[in-house]
């Protein structure tokens, strides 16, 4: 147990390290590439705190047959939340698709060179479904581990104050954790895919492409994810 707690902490440095090396020693690409590895890491840590809150006692009968109902109400109301917001999702995307289709290339944009107005029409309307996900997915954790933390609290509260905060503290934790951490990973993950296209698709060999260009790209991503989050 020991070594895989070693070998887990030191896959990010390791992985950080050979990325350097083979891939890219470029400064944006490497801020980029660690920005995301911490945001899995810290996904991993989430994921840690969700095992132990699950882990603790959930009290007796009674305090289950209170908590069930309140557990089946809340997922049914984000079962249809979320339908419904990712519905509308749907939509929009398939709108920005469509404007973003019929619009003119901006004059003097190198990035003109590299995508056609449909590829980047896609690339708009697929950022934002990315970053809706993103969205849905730490709302929906949020709220399914709370449900759960909520019940474990109680039951830790009838004989330890001091277990009891620790489930709640981490519970929140827990939400706090996964939503910033998927936010990073969404928004590093399609910067290095969009700068491994640039620079595979150079007109001019060893020239440099337009990477501060990218976040134009990256709009869509932050209109997802905001859009999922203003609905629920």
């Amino acid at each position: 147990m020991f070594a895989v707690k070693v070998a887990t902490i030191a896959s990010g440095p390791v992985a950080i390290l050979l990325f350097a090396c083979f891939v890219s020693s470029a400064a944006s690409t490497l801020m980029a590439f660690v920005a995301m590895v911490n945001a899995l890491c810290f996904v991993g840590i989430s994921l840690y705190l969700l095992g132990w809150i699950l882990d603790k006692d959930i009290g007796p009968r009674s305090m289950q047959e209170i908590a069930e109902p309140i557990k089946e109400g809340s997922e049914g109301f984000f079962k249809t939340q979320y339908g419904t917001i990712f519905k509308l999702a749907f939509a929009t995307a398939f709108g920005l698709f469509f404007i973003y289709n019929l619009r003119e290339p901006v004059p003097g944009s190198e990035l003109n060179h590299y995508f056609s107005t449909l590829s980047m029409a896609f690339i708009m309307s697929m950022s934002f479904l990315i970053g809706a996900t993103c969205s849905a997915i730490s709302g929906y954790a949020g709220i399914w581990v709370s449900v759960r933390a909520n019940l474990r609290v109680a039951a830790a509260s009838r004989n330890d104050y001091n277990g009891a905060l620790q489930i709640c503290f981490r519970g929140g934790a827990f939400a706090a954790i996964i939503n910033v951490a998927l936010a990073i990973f969404g928004i590093s993950f399609l910067y290095l895919a969009l700068t491994f296209h640039l620079y595979s698709n150079q007109r001019v060999r060893n020239s440099v492409p337009p990477i501060e260009e990218i976040p134009v790209l990256l709009v869509g991503f932050s209109f997802g994810a905001s859009f999922v989050a203003m609905f629920a």
